[in-house]
């Protein structure tokens, strides 16, 4: 096995081996990924090829504000620990500023604002062949979103540019749809239980299926050897594409 380099959490010898433990913590704004915002603490383990592997840190983040605010708002830096959100009720100009804490929560609630006299357009799609099943149009009202294909789900782009999974449309306050209906489209529907699993499902291999959780690339998968099903997966299915791995 391969020794891991020191690192400045861990001295007390020129090598660490494998299976050696070492302590690390996050620093302020940033929270162990995968656990509550207070856990700051891990350890990584050396592993056979000579890597460090376990957890990493990730910056604290605030809830989203309610989807019912969209429109209504300008973030320094979207929900991340730090940032300022500047929110102005529709009718008004008075503005209310948000800021979201080291701990992950926000300063205070947001406004109470009046919505009574808005309402959205019916909710359509360009591509046609996206439904909407609405009970109401008026403010805070949800849609439920379906495809036409059975093995198919609907999906958006978000702001970071990376797709979600939409299973309804909400009615903001600035009188529009959120997510916008055009921007939704169809894709293949992820099997959620597997994403993550230690095999590469070509199924979950996409970019709203979070590219099976890291699975197919070898960088990020847990032992760092991928495995592919099924086995005689098409190499263009069970490619590495996740942009943040490695082959």
């Amino acid at each position: 096995h391969r020794a891991c380099t020191v690192t400045a959490n861990c001295r007390g010898s020129d090598q660490h081996h494998f299976g050696h433990k070492c302590r690390f913590h996050c620093k302020t704004g940033y929270h162990v990924k995968g656990h509550a915002n207070k856990k700051r603490a891990f350890h990584l383990v050396c592993s056979e090829t000579g890597a460090w592997t376990g957890p990493a840190c990730t910056p604290v983040a605030c809830p989203p504000l309610p989807s019912v605010y969209t429109g209504l708002y300008t973030c320094t830096d979207s929900w991340y620990a730090g940032s300022i959100c500047t929110l102005t009720c529709p009718g008004t100009h008075s503005t209310t500023e948000l800021r979201c804490e080291l701990d992950g929560v926000w300063n205070r609630d947001p406004p109470v604002c009046s919505f009574s006299h808005l309402s959205c357009p019916e909710p359509r799609n360009r591509s046609g062949v996206i439904h909407f099943r609405c009970a109401a149009r008026s403010v805070g009202s949800t849609c439920n979103v379906t495809c036409d294909e059975p093995d198919y789900e609907p999906v958006f782009s978000q702001d970071s540019r990376q797709l979600a999974f939409a299973q309804d449309v909400v009615c903001s306050g600035a009188g529009l749809w959120h997510p916008n209906t055009d921007s939704l489209e169809c894709r293949r529907r992820c099997n959620k239980e597997y994403i993550g699993d230690g095999w590469c499902d070509a199924s979950n291999n996409q970019e709203h299926c979070d590219w099976d959780g890291g699975d197919c690339c070898a960088s990020t998968v847990a032992g760092h050897v991928v495995k592919s099903f099924p086995p005689n997966c098409p190499i263009d299915e069970c490619s590495c594409k996740d942009p943040r791995g490695r082959q």
